[in-house]
């Protein structure tokens, strides 16, 4: 049994699949706990995660290769998510620009400077699929509805897990 995004599985949905294995249980499971997108859903290990749902380990080895992001994008990831401060070290295969950050005096500071750099990267890269991230629906709700009124060509608002990977902005 081969288990992907297994992050977002919790302790009944692995127990049951795994019971649903042959014995002596042959199970992979891949993801990034880091990655997870429910607050309830927060492991730290794997390693713990399957003790306590009595699964037997025969090896858990962690992988420590990024091959999507870059090393700028990576470096500001774990410096965010690692919370430990464990120093962890991830080889990364890509470089790119440098992460930036912007603060504004204000909204409509704010809203201008994202309108801009949105019509831009359209403009110079029409194929690229671009995600804006917010911190609760309500706030994506009303940019979105801005970001339309403003023409923002290919704008899509995503509310669950309806992404569509295509050109635009969602």
């Amino acid at each position: 049994l081969v288990i992907d995004e297994g992050q977002e599985l919790s302790k009944f949905d692995l127990h049951v699949l795994a019971q649903l294995s042959l014995e002596p249980y042959s199970i992979t499971i891949a993801g990034d706990l880091n990655q997870t997108s429910s607050m309830f859903l927060n492991y730290q290990d794997w390693t713990d995660f399957l003790k306590e749902i009595e699964m037997p380990i025969h090896n858990a080895p962690e992988l420590k290769t990024g091959y999507r992001s870059t090393a700028q994008i990576t470096s500001v990831a774990i410096d965010v998510l690692d919370e430990s401060n464990q120093n962890t070290q991830v080889q990364v295969l890509k470089q790119g620009p440098p992460v930036e950050l912007f603060t504004h005096q204000s909204k409509g500071q704010q809203i201008d400077f994202l309108k801009t750099a949105l019509f831009n990267l359209n403009k110079s890269e029409p194929s690229a699929y671009t995600a804006v991230l917010f911190q609760n629906l309500e706030q994506a709700e009303e940019y979105y509805q801005i970001f339309k009124k403003y023409g923002l060509p290919a704008i899509n608002l995503v509310t669950e897990d309806e992404y569509t990977f295509e050109r635009g902005i969602e």
